[in-house]
């Protein structure tokens, strides 16, 4: 049986990742390739040995209004850095490197204010709301698979704290990625209650800690691997380092047969013998909250509708 995977923010270092474990499994495939660079993405498919399988790589170009869609992976991401605090981060990686680990540590600052041409949020527009217009047009290609999923990535650094309903894109804050993170975990919440008279599901996946191209251009991978070899020897959980390790949770979740829990983060784990597995875990989430994000979600779909 081939399967149909759209994958955002493919021809990055967990995309990668997600697509090369995804090769591994299958022997069928046809997986999209969403990127905001269809040349990157061309050359990412160039990278893939198929080894003889059945695999068809398609770039976002595809018409996929009445195709079906089996998975969606909601990967893409924007996290805008201005600079760095070296001095903090080094204390805090030797000092409280579990700390680090879960919420990112100070060593990175994020620009305050960053919009998109059309005024949102940067990191709101490319993390969340960009990916609900894609859920949301998708819906009907995903409701011909028997068993459609839409799998948001979260972060191990989307922590509730995080996110100001009364500053929904984070456009005061000093963390507008992981706000947009948190919020995105609510959104997937959810919007599985509202897919749930259909055969679409909404999970959520975090990969862990790994080095990417959100931090590629400020810091040097030699350090940051380097700082992640040493989260990972002091038993900090999901340090994964790249995005192969880093994509369990999210193919765990593509092939699982067994009933998921929407409400739990599925968080790809790792030790240090390299000893992959996933582990579902609790999201601390209020009522309150989830009737904040479901207002949002209303916000979105007018703004889908005004665009139309």
């Amino acid at each position: 049986m081939s399967f149909v995977i759209l994958i955002t923010g493919a021809n990055g270092a967990l995309g990668t990742g997600i697509i090369q474990r995804l090769i591994e499994e299958y022997d069928q495939l046809d997986i999209v390739l969403a990127c905001r660079n269809l040349e990157k993405a061309q050359k990412c498919i160039d990278s893939f040995q198929t080894l003889g399988k059945s695999i068809n790589f398609h770039r976002l170009q595809i018409d996929l209004t009445d195709a079906k869609l089996d998975f969606l992976v909601l990967n893409a991401g924007v996290m805008p850095l201005d600079g760095l605090d070296l001095k903090s981060g080094i204390v805090d990686l030797f000092v409280r490197p579990g700390w680090v680990a879960k919420t990112g540590g100070n060593i990175l600052r994020q620009t305050r204010g960053s919009v998109t041409k059309d005024g949102l949020g940067l990191s709101f527009a490319a993390n969340l709301y960009g990916h609900y217009i894609l859920a949301t047009e998708l819906q009907h290609s995903l409701e011909q698979s028997k068993s459609g999923k839409i799998i948001w990535l979260s972060s191990t650094t989307a922590a509730p704290e995080c996110l100001d309903f009364d500053d929904e894109q984070c456009l005061r804050g000093e963390k507008p990625y992981e706000s947009s993170k948190r919020l995105g975990e609510l959104v997937s919440i959810c919007l599985d209650k509202k897919l749930r008279d259909s055969s679409v599901r909404s999970f959520i996946a975090s990969p862990g800690n790994l080095y990417s191209e959100l931090v590629g251009a400020m810091v040097s991978a030699y350090l940051y691997i380097f700082a992640l070899y040493i989260m990972r020897l002091f038993g900090c959980s999901g340090i994964n380092i790249n995005g192969y390790n880093a994509a369990t949770s999210i193919v765990d979740l593509i092939q699982s047969q067994e009933e998921l829990d929407p409400s739990k983060v599925y968080h790809s784990e790792i030790n240090i013998f390299g000893q992959k597995w996933t582990v579902p875990l609790t999201i601390q989430v209020k009522d309150e909250e989830l009737i904040k994000a479901k207002q949002i979600m209303d916000k979105m779909d007018l703004m889908i509708q005004q665009h139309k």
